[in-house]
């Protein structure tokens, strides 16, 4: 049948459900090309408000979605065109999704005014503070509300972080932690919630220090440093707490102690909470048990997400970037100049390493046909160094991103991206997990995650961060490289799921809450300390160490009294012999694995403002 004359009939039966999915995604393709005529795109509408209106699954409703967002990215005049995507946002009830049509095309986009059904349905998503929300950020909340613990996963373009917000202010909240994962999400957070004038009496929080004179504050905080607050004031009672990209208390990637360990302090104090993050099916159960806490998974895109594989294309092949024809190069290099010389908005690209990243960024701003200036590349020649790459790459509308950098450049980094001051911004995970930019491409030009594979959790959360809500309707991933799209089956949490944990970890945890066999290594743990007459309490104070090390240390000690006598002082800070002994003595029996292979910093010793 000819597209152009396929008009489906309304439908609520399954049967109708399913011809308009089947219509959708034989359709789409034309929208998203840019090549759809106005009667195919009242067709893909038609079927759209069939699905948006009846369905109940996921993936019928993100088919309805996806029609809304490609029809408004490239919004024809057609009159009839305007109105079904209107019919179809009060049926997704996504209002903001008007607001951004507004913001793009005016006030007279839909060429009429909302009925008083319309304006009814807005109302019933607008929070206590004026703040529409979507209808799925509608459900949480009611659901907080009623369970103020809840664990939950939902795409990057959700707006978790936002309804955070929102919980925080319709709780009345006074003593609140927010536990970030890096310092590029926790300078975001802390800019967002400073300018929020909501928040104006609050004290926002950065540092691990108790505020004085004020009983309102909101410390947003790394696990590290919240792990450090916790252990300097004992009597600190926080309310509420919020844990973002919460997976992370999976990742055996080093940090998982501090993460476990800060999630069961917080989980345990009695304090209401809400754990974030994106693309896992379920949470552990015994967690959830214990907290009486509640588990909540979402898979709707309120961003609709575009592909091109370039990894599916053979050299000579041409394809469509914003409506110009590229032949694809034998070499990614050529690959990725040609593309993003073409790229319409700005660029996120990712790179596995830290120099990979700056290499890249140095190769397109030697290719950049602007010039830029800005205050931060003045601030980096005048007190870092005018020598840095980085220099010349901003001067070029270039910019690179990792975990070795100032925090101040990283910050404004960010800040400079969202202000569309740089075009193409290379980046490491740092930009991928959590952070909010206004890019509408991320390009894959990696895939590797410094020395292993990406993983297709990985691929999918990266994949998240093209396009943001309120800015696009449709972002775009580019890939350079194959990697199967996955959420994670399951986020477990070691201190309760797990038989084997270390001999630290066994002391901190309550004994009805290890498993059998982690019973047992606390008694054994316990007896040890009590036949070596060592105060368990010393043990707990080098948190993150084994015991097993810790006594090998006191052995050393207990048996070398000279050694011992030449590790005390008296001052402030020891002198330099003394320090370099203890930094020996640290090296050669507490350092991991993970310390001995930690390569440090890529950039030079001038640039880290050292």
């Amino acid at each position: 049948m000819n597209l152009t004359t396929e008009i489906s009939y309304l439908s609520p039966d399954a049967e109708g459900i399913s011809s308009s999915c089947d219509f959708i995604n034989r359709t789409i393709g034309f929208l998203k090309t840019e090549r759809g005529s106005d009667e195919i795109t009242i067709s893909l509408l038609e079927n759209a408000y069939n699905l948006l209106q009846f369905s109940k699954d996921d993936e019928s409703q993100n088919l309805g979605l996806s029609v809304i967002c490609h029809v408004a990215d490239n919004l024809s005049v057609d009159p009839m065109v305007r109105i079904l995507l209107a019919d179809c946002i009060t049926a997704c009830s996504n209002f903001l999704y008007r607001d951004m049509l507004v913001n793009r095309y005016g006030a007279e986009w839909c060429l009429h005014e909302p009925s008083f059904i319309d304006d009814f349905k807005r109302e019933f998503y607008r929070a206590n503070d004026d703040t529409i929300l979507t209808k799925q950020q509608r459900q949480l909340l009611s659901v907080f509300r009623k369970n103020p613990r809840l664990v939950v996963s939902a795409p990057t373009s959700f707006g978790k972080t936002r309804l955070l917000q929102e919980i925080i202010l319709e709780r009345k909240y006074q003593r609140v932690a927010l536990v970030m994962p890096t310092i590029a999400l926790i300078a975001e957070t802390v800019r967002r919630l400073r300018n929020d004038n909501r928040f104006a009496g609050y004290a926002i929080l950065n540092t691990a220090s108790l505020p004085l004179g004020t009983s309102k504050y909101i410390f947003v905080l790394t696990p590290e440093k919240l792990d450090l607050l916790l252990g300097i004031n004992k009597e600190i009672n926080f309310e509420f707490f919020a844990m973002d990209e919460i997976y992370k208390v999976q990742e055996d990637d080093g940090r998982r102690a501090v993460f476990a360990s800060v999630l069961y302090q917080m989980a345990t104090s009695g304090a209401e909470f809400y754990l974030i993050g994106p693309y896992f099916k379920s949470f552990s159960e015994r967690f959830l048990q214990k907290t009486r806490a509640l588990f909540k998974h979402y898979s709707l895109e309120i961003v609709q997400k575009d592909e091109i594989k370039i990894n599916a294309l053979s050299a000579g092949d041409s394809f469509e970037v914003d409506g110009v024809e590229v032949v694809k190069a034998k070499t990614d290099k050529t690959n990725l100049k040609r593309i993003v010389k073409n790229l319409k908005d700005q660029q996120l690209i990712y790179n596995s390493t830290k120099r990979g990243t700056e290499t890249v960024a140095r190769m397109l701003a030697e290719e950049s046909e602007i010039s830029v200036g800005s205050p931060l590349i003045e601030y980096i020649k005048e007190n870092i160094s005018k020598e840095w790459s980085l220099v010349k790459c901003l001067e070029s509308g270039v910019g690179f991103h990792h975990g070795s950098m100032p925090r101040y450049i990283q910050s404004e980094l960010v800040d400079h991206f969202n202000r569309g001051e740089i075009r193409s911004l290379v980046c490491t995970t740092t930009l991928t997990e959590g952070v909010n930019t206004t890019a509408k491409n991320v390009i894959l030009y990696s895939n590797m995650k410094g020395d292993d594979s990406l993983s297709g959790f990985d691929y999918k959360n990266i994949k998240g961060r093209a396009g943001r809500f309120l800015h696009h309707f449709v972002g775009r991933i580019i890939t350079f490289y194959p990697v199967k799209e996955e959420e994670k089956d399951i986020v477990t949490f070691h201190y309760l799921d797990d038989e084997d944990l270390d001999s630290d970890e066994v002391l901190f945890i309550d004994q009805d809450d290890l498993q059998p066999k982690a019973k047992v290594k606390r008694d054994l743990v316990l007896g040890l300390l009590n036949e070596r007459k060592v105060p368990i309490n010393v043990i707990k104070q080098n948190k993150y160490i084994t015991v097993e090390k810790q006594l090998i240390l006191i052995e050393r000690l207990r048996k070398d009294r000279v050694l011992l006598n030449s590790l005390i002082f008296h001052s402030n800070i020891p002198d330099k012999v003394t320090f370099e002994r203890i930094l020996d003595l640290t090296q050669e029996i507490l350092f991991s694995k993970t310390d001995y292979e930690d390569k440090g910093n890529n950039i030079p010793l001038s640039a880290a403002g050292m």
